[in-house]
C-alpha cells in the first residue's frame, strides 16, 4: 500500500484526515484573481483533487475518493462542466483506482489516467471520455505516480523508486526510457510556447524547479520555491504560479527576481493551498485547500 499512499498523495489509512476541496476562481482580464468569484465546487467530506482543466475551456477534470460497493475506498476520475453545475463519474471503476487525469494529444475525448490496478501495480492507461471504455497506454512504464505530454506524443513521468525519477519517453509506445533526474517531486507541467518541460525536485522542506528540454536533453535550474511548497503550475507562457501556505506566488521565467505575492486567498484557504491549475486561456484557477475534518 505505500506505493500507492506516496504516488497519489493521501494516506488511505488516514483518509478522514485527508480532506481536501477544489475551489475555482475566475481570473480578471488585467491577470488578476476575482476572489468574489470563488466557489467551491466539490464542498463535501473526503478527498476532491487533482483537478485538470479541459482543453475546450468548458469543464474540469479531477480525482475523487469515495467508497465502493464493498464501503472501500478507491478513486475515480470525475468532470465538473461549468455551465450546468453538474460533476460526472468517467470511470465507475470496483477494483482498481484511477488518478492524475488530463486530456491527451492522441485524440478527441480521451483522457490519460495513473491507473492502480487491481494487484497494485501503477500504469498509464486512457478512458474515453464518452464511452467511458479504458485501455492500457503502455504496459512497460510502471510504477507511474505522475505524468505531462508533451508536443506530440512524448512524455515525462514520475516513476517511483528509490530514488524517484524523472522519466523521458520520446513515444508513448516507447518501452526504453531515458533518465532525466531523481528525487523529483510532485509537480510535473509542460510549457508548450518554450517547449519545455518542468518538474519539481528536493525534499519536503525546500523544493526547487528545473526544466527539461527533450531536443537538447539538458536540464537547467529555474527557481527555489517557497519554504515547504510542493506543488505549482504555469500561469502562462513566462509565469510560475505556486502556494505557500494560503498564499499565491508568481514568478517570472528568466529573472533573477524573488517570489511575488501575486493573492492571499485565505478567506477560501484557511488550512492552505496544495495543488493548482489554470487553463490555457487564462480566466480560471483550480485550487485545492485543505480542509479541517471538523469543519466537515
Amino acid at each position: 500500500m505505500r506505493k500507492l499512499i506516496f504516488s497519489v498523495g493521501i494516506a488511505l489509512s488516514l483518509s478522514s484526515h485527508a480532506q481536501t476541496d477544489i475551489w475555482l476562481i475566475d481570473i480578471n482580464s488585467d491577470k488578476t484573481v476575482k476572489i468574489e468569484s470563488a466557489k467551491n465546487i466539490t464542498n463535501r467530506a473526503g478527498y476532491d483533487n487533482q483537478p485538470s482543466f479541459s482543453k475546450d475551456h468548458q469543464g474540469l477534470y479531477y480525482t475523487k475518493m469515495l467508497n465502493n460497493h464493498l464501503g472501500e475506498q478507491q478513486a475515480d476520475i470525475f468532470y465538473y462542466h461549468f455551465a450546468s453545475n453538474t460533476h460526472s463519474n468517467l470511470t465507475r471503476t470496483i477494483q482498481s483506482s484511477e488518478y492524475s487525469p488530463l486530456e491527451t494529444p492522441l485524440k478527441e475525448q480521451q483522457l490519460s489516467i495513473i491507473k492502480v490496478e487491481p494487484d497494485g501495480t501503477q500504469r498509464l492507461w486512457t478512458v474515453d471520455t464518452k464511452t467511458g471504455q479504458q485501455q492500457m497506454l503502455n504496459r512497460a512504464i510502471k510504477p507511474v505516480g505522475y505524468h505531462a505530454w508533451g508536443k506530440q506524443s512524448d512524455l515525462t513521468t514520475f516513476v517511483l523508486g528509490e530514488p524517484m525519477t524523472l522519466q523521458y519517453f520520446d513515444k508513448y509506445q516507447t518501452t526504453n526510457a531515458l533518465k532525466v533526474d531523481k528525487n523529483i517531486g510532485r509537480s510535473i507541467r509542460y510549457n508548450s510556447t518554450k517547449d519545455l518541460f518542468t518538474y519539481s525536485k528536493g525534499n519536503e522542506q525546500q523544493q526547487t524547479i528545473w526544466a527539461f528540454n527533450a531536443n537538447t536533453k539538458k536540464t537547467t535550474e529555474l527557481i527555489a520555491m517557497p519554504a515547504r511548497s510542493q506543488y505549482y503550475t504555469w500561469f502562462d507562457d513566462s509565469t510560475l504560479l505556486t502556494a505557500s501556505k494560503s498564499k499565491l506566488f508568481t514568478w517570472q521565467l528568466g529573472t533573477d527576481k524573488a517570489w511575488s505575492l501575486f493573492q492571499d486567498v485565505s478567506t477560501i484557504c484557511p488550512e492552505g493551498v496544495s495543488r493548482i491549475s489554470v487553463n490555457s486561456i487564462q480566466t480560471k484557477i483550480a485550487l485545492v485547500c485543505n480542509e479541517s475534518a471538523i469543519n466537515k
